[in-house]
Formats: structure tokens, C-alpha cells, sequence
């Protein structure tokens, strides 16, 4: 191997090097930047859940026995019974 080639191979070595260490450094921050929007989410998530859940308005339902107001436990029942399924499909 001649020396301009072996000169060829270093500068193509030392360029690849640079764009991995970029690479590295822009997965690093989009990490971050993940990190913080979870930590948001795990927050702010279940407030805006039972913000939803209690804002709900049961006065104007019949309810199941027909007193015209929703029991908490009535609609947790078919609450839970949408979000079971759901879960059970993000956790496979």
C-alpha cells in the first residue's frame, strides 16, 4: 500500500469517527429529551385522568337504578372495563 492511500485511509477513518461521535452525541440528547417528556407525562398524566373522571357530569344520567345521579362505582365499572383491554395490549 502506497503512502497516499494509506493517507486516504486515515482521513476516511478520521471522518467516520467524527460523524459517530455526532451520532453519539445527538442520541444522547434525544435521550434526554425523552427522559424529561416521560418524567412530564408520568406527572401530569393521572392528574388530567381524575381532572376527566371528576368532571364528568352524572346529573344528567339516569344512573343504574333510575335516581337520575351515577354512582363513583358505576362508572368505574365500565371505565375499568375500557382500559383493561387496552393494557393488557400495550404490555405484549
Amino acid at each position: 500500500m502506497n503512502p497516499v492511500d494509506a493517507d486516504a485511509d486515515q482521513h476516511a477513518n478520521a471522518i467516520e469517527a467524527r460523524f459517530a461521535r455526532d451520532q453519539a452525541t445527538l442520541t444522547a440528547r434525544q435521550g434526554q429529551t425523552i427522559m424529561v417528556f416521560t418524567l412530564v407525562t408520568i406527572v401530569f398524566l393521572p392528574m388530567s385522568f381524575i381532572a376527566a373522571f371528576f368532571a364528568i357530569n352524572v346529573e344528567n344520567w339516569s344512573g343504574e337504578n333510575g335516581s337520575g345521579r351515577l354512582t363513583v362505582g358505576y362508572i368505574s365499572k365500565y371505565m375499568c372495563k375500557c382500559l383493561l383491554p387496552v393494557q393488557s395490549n400495550s404490555t405484549k
